[in-house]
């Protein structure tokens, strides 16, 4: 079978007023379906969508206990009580507490935050937290965030030692609720009317911060948190609905618009341009991971430490720190993962179990939720992954789930046998003690309930689409035209869309490790369309076959040109659309593939086609042809006499001759020489613009006295005929030499007295000429190992793209294009 997935519409049935009045304001039948696709059934709520300024914010007072919390807050602000917010060490956490603890900061709180270690406590408050920060750290009013309402014992300690407890938390509330002095959690609503079920933990936060502020007639201030809103909320993957996509909205916008330290020093960190349009996107895959696995790792603290200092120097080091405990989280998971794998191979067995159910001594305990996702994402059933502690005799769960069965009911029915548990449908946790159940034991139990109300039917993944669209609707306009949907995440996913009857053209694996796919496919038109396939190493369908292409669309700005590409989601032969059985061993997604809006393409394949000659000696015959018929739409890059003289024979291509002063698009472009640095490679490319590149790449070395004179006769040269003054750029194109040699010899010839440099500028150098070389004088000077340094370097240069792999040298340069884009 060709197709991972069960395809599945979103389409609801739409009724023919209700679309013309949307298309009315839309003014796009497409986006008018869009909506609807999304619930949004009234012009009313339409408007609201799409101009999410429009969507109202609920008092916060709509909380029974917010009074309650609020008049205790003041209070103890008042009497200079210590105030601890005790937080999580997940991005919803971490935002939490950092949004709680500068408000309370704002208003003159004696105040501080406590966030538990993963490894040590878990989640939530825990008995031995308490009493430490009760009796140590003086505490006298304990506000929850994004936890607390599982915690009964632990909050009745705190009571019963004369600490409050107010909760905030989003979490599904257990039969008895803590005895704390308030509690504010969305999920206790009889009914909820306004949608504030959706509020992550940080949004419960910030209606507490918006009430206190309020009464302290400081609600201006309250702008000033919505960036830690967005955050967290898009971090803990709620419905970006209602209130919810208002908040997202004025975050994004604030960030983009104020930029606050802490926020565009980890976008710098994570390659994004400072002067970029901030998306769901960006924040999901450029903030979010680097505050999650500070967390997982240690302690979380640093990372509410980088949200609200000012001190840019910590900002730096802190910043620089959670990067640093991202790039070891990677590893960790990709190591994990293996060890997953491998035990399911040896453990599970697949046609009978329909969970995945593991657990190991040396999992770390904030990387198994990773582990589990991805799992959940290749094999398409719930999966459990315990990390075991032998020294403390408990065991930690993270669980995921599809969405057939929900976790927090499953695990409810057994929450006998653990020391704790909470979660929400999708994604859950528990631990529990050793001694009173064992692994094993609890495997079993777990997994015989899993396989009772499970059928093997749920565990088919589904990809929901929104609709057929024809090849000529793609253009950049229609992509733009998405972007009004935004921003997007969970319950407004970025849109997905089917285009039938496709001809499969081409399929070409991509990428250093050949783990993706570039695909060219036609429509019925003739109509040539690229698309990727990211995660995807091979594709069970023959040239010119008939499929249908299920993707999200993109721009692809690789190198300032803009293409359409299309980002597969999943391809089926015509033939097999009414076949049910899904090969699910062939679907791997990764949490990238899932989302569009944020794929930097300066960072993938250009769709240029690269033709490598390296092994030939010179021009066959069918290539000068071929040259021939392409008129001018040809340019040759040769700087160096040698490759030159190599075209003296060739005189139809002399007018394309061009060097890295003298670039012009063309169609076809040929290294005949290669360039001198990386740099000046991507620059050429992308000035000229081609869609194929052949790549000869002659090398003839300079030998270090045949340089210096050659640098030595053209400053005498310019002394006399130029005043005195050389183009840097010009001379280093002349000689196919980088500037930084040039101008290492050039110091040379100084420090020799043969010329004395006046200026250095940029772009040149201004200098008298003295007299000729004397070589034997040269080669004792301090510079001249300096100078042959840099020739060297650059022969090393030369030598590595003899032989550098194809695909290497397109990462390469990807590499620097990316690095341009960010400076």
């Amino acid at each position: 079978m060709s197709s991972c997935y069960r395809w599945k519409y979103r389409n609801k049935d739409i009724n023919s007023e209700v679309f013309a009045e949307i298309k009315n304001v839309t003014g796009s039948g497409i986006i008018a379906s869009l909506l609807i696709n999304r619930g949004i059934t009234s012009l009313e709520e339409a408007k609201k969508f799409l101009n999410p300024d429009n969507i109202e914010l609920s008092s916060p007072y709509i909380f029974d206990d917010m009074q309650k919390a609020v008049d205790k807050i003041n209070n103890s602000i008042e009497k200079q009580e210590r105030i601890v917010v005790y937080g999580d060490f997940d991005a919803d956490g971490v935002t939490s507490a950092s949004l709680l603890y500068k408000t309370l900061k704002f208003l003159g709180a004696k105040a501080d935050y406590y966030i538990p270690d993963r490894r040590d406590e878990g989640h939530g408050l825990n008995r031995a937290g308490v009493c430490r920060l009760i009796s140590q750290e003086k505490a006298k009013l304990i506000i929850t965030t994004d936890c607390g309402i599982s915690n009964l014992a632990e909050i009745k300690l705190a009571e019963s030692l004369g600490t409050n407890v107010i909760i905030t938390d989003h979490h599904e509330p257990p039969e008895e609720i803590p005895p704390a002095y308030a509690v504010i959690n969305p999920k206790m609503f009889d009914k909820d009317p306004t949608g504030l079920k959706y509020l992550a933990g940080v949004g419960v936060a910030y209606k507490l911060a918006q009430a206190l502020l309020e009464t302290n007639a400081k609600q201006d201030y309250t702008e000033e948190l919505l960036h830690l809103v967005a955050i967290g909320t898009i971090g803990d993957v709620v419905p970006l609905l209602g209130e919810n996509r208002l908040l997202v909205h004025k975050g994004l916008e604030l960030i983009t618009r104020k930029k606050p330290p802490a926020i565009a020093k980890i976008l710098e960190i994570a390659g994004y341009k400072p002067d970029r349009k901030i998306n769901s996107a960006m924040i999901a895959f450029g903030i979010v991971p680097r505050i999650n696995a500070i967390g997982r790792l240690a302690g979380a603290n640093p990372a509410v430490e980088l949200l609200t200092t000012d001190d840019e120097e910590k900002l730096n080091h802190l910043a620089e720190e959670l990067d640093r405990s991202n790039k070891e989280r990677q590893q960790i998971c990709e190591d994990t993962l293996k060890e997953a794998e491998d035990k399911i191979f040896t453990e599970i067995d697949l046609d009978k179990n329909k969970a995945l159910i593991l657990a190991d001594r040396d999992w770390h305990p904030g990387i198994v939720g990773i582990v589990a996702s991805k799992l959940v994402e290749k094999y398409y059933r719930p999966a459990f992954l315990l990390s075991i502690d032998e020294s403390s005799r408990e065991g930690r769960c993270s669980a995921r789930s599809v969405s057939s069965l929900n976790l927090y009911e499953t695990l409810n029915k057994f929450s006998d046998h653990f020391i704790q548990f909470g979660g929400h449908s999708l994604a859950a946790g528990f631990a529990f003690n050793l001694d009173k159940i064992g692994f094993e034991d609890l495997r079993k139990l777990i997994s015989n309930h899993i396989n009772s109300v499970l059928e093997f039917e749920d565990l088919s993944p589904e990809l929901k689409l929104d609709m057929d669209i024809e090849a000529a609707d793609l253009t950049v306009d229609f992509i733009q035209e998405l972007d009004r949907l935004a921003p997007f995440g969970e319950s407004n996913p970025y849109p997905v869309f089917a285009i039938p009857n496709l001809t499969l053209r081409s399929c070409a694996p991509l990428g250093q490790k050949k783990n993706h796919l570039k695909i060219l496919l036609s429509d019925e038109r003739n109509k040539m369309i690229e698309a990727v396939w990211w995660q995807r190493n091979n594709l069970d369908i023959s040239i010119s076959e008939q499929v249908d292409v299920a993707f999200v669309p993109s721009v692809n700005n690789y190198m300032d040109q803009q293409r359409i590409q299309l980002v597969i989601k999943d391809i089926r032969r015509v033939a097999d659309r009414d076949k049910k059985n899904i090969n699910t061993e062939q679907c791997r997604l990764t949490e990238e593939s899932l989302i569009i809006e944020s794929i930097d393409y300066a960072k993938n394949e250009s769709g240029i086609n690269w033709v490598d000659h390296r092994q030939e000696t010179g021009f066959k015959r069918e290539f000068l042809e071929y040259l021939n018929s392409l008129g001018d739409k040809v340019s040759v890059f040769a700087e160096s006499l040698w490759a030159k003289e190599f075209l003296e024979n060739v005189s139809f291509l002399k007018p394309f001759i061009v060097d890295r002063m003298s670039v012009k698009i063309s169609d076809c472009l040929i290294f005949l020489d290669l360039p001198v640095d990386d740099m000046s490679f991507m620059n050429i490319i992308r000035q000229t613009a081609p869609q194929e590149v052949h790549l000869f790449g002659l090398v003839k070395e300079y030998e270090p006295v045949d340089l210096i004179k050659k640098i030595s006769g053209m400053l005498k040269y310019a002394y006399n005929e130029k005043g005195g003054i050389i183009n840097v750029q010009r001379a280093s194109s002349v000689l196919a030499i980088p500037v930084e040699l040039y101008l290492s010899c050039v110091e040379l010839l100084d420090s020799a007295k043969v010329a004395e440099i006046s200026e250095i500028t940029e772009n040149s150098v201004e200098f008298s000429f003295k007299g000729s070389v004397n070589l034997n004088t040269i080669r004792q000077l301090p510079e001249y190992p300096s100078f042959l340094n840099a020739l060297e370097e650059f022969k090393k240069y030369k030598e590595e793209y003899k032989s550098k792999d194809i695909e290497l040298i397109k990462q390469t340069l990807s590499d620097c294009c990316s690095l341009l884009e960010i400076r």
